[in-house]
């Protein structure tokens, strides 16, 4: 699963140069749908197929990685010379989050196993597309 991983790497130019081109806002809302696929994949045979593990793990590499590509894109654009603050804000708020849904998620799997792993992560995601949806800023402006 590490060379699968590994592909999350090759997504970043090709997320930079899309959120160039189109600005965050596609980006973001790609990405969250792939990891919202992602996890509908894994619940669906993510508990006897390994085919489907790896490409449920692909699909949340591919789309957070990009998500994350063009987040940064877009906090980077707010103020120019404060990037290592909005970094440090960014990658917090990011970890934070992270901790609480695998909180969520090691919660669930200990009342109804991998479907209530699945389940958290697909609402989650949902809720990701939801707000990349209804986002209404214009496109990031260049670095």
């Amino acid at each position: 699963f590490g060379v699968i991983g590994v592909c999350g790497a090759f997504v970043a130019p090709v997320s930079g140069r899309f959120t160039d081109r189109s600005g965050a806002r596609p980006v973001v809302l790609g990405g969250s749908l792939m990891v919202a696929l992602s996890f509908l994949v894994l619940w669906a045979g993510g508990t006897w197929s390994l085919v489907a593990v790896g490409l449920g793990v692909l699909l949340i590499d591919i789309g957070m990685n990009g998500a994350l590509i063009a987040n940064q894109t877009r906090a980077y654009a707010l103020v120019p010379g404060a990037r290592g603050r909005i970094n440090t804000v960014l990658f917090t708020t990011l970890f934070v989050f992270g901790a609480l849904g695998a909180f969520a998620g090691s919660q669930a799997f200990l009342m109804v196993g991998w479907p209530g792993v699945c389940a958290v992560g697909l609402v989650f995601s949902a809720l990701a597309v939801l707000v990349a949806a209804r986002d209404r800023h214009g496109p990031a402006a260049p670095i």
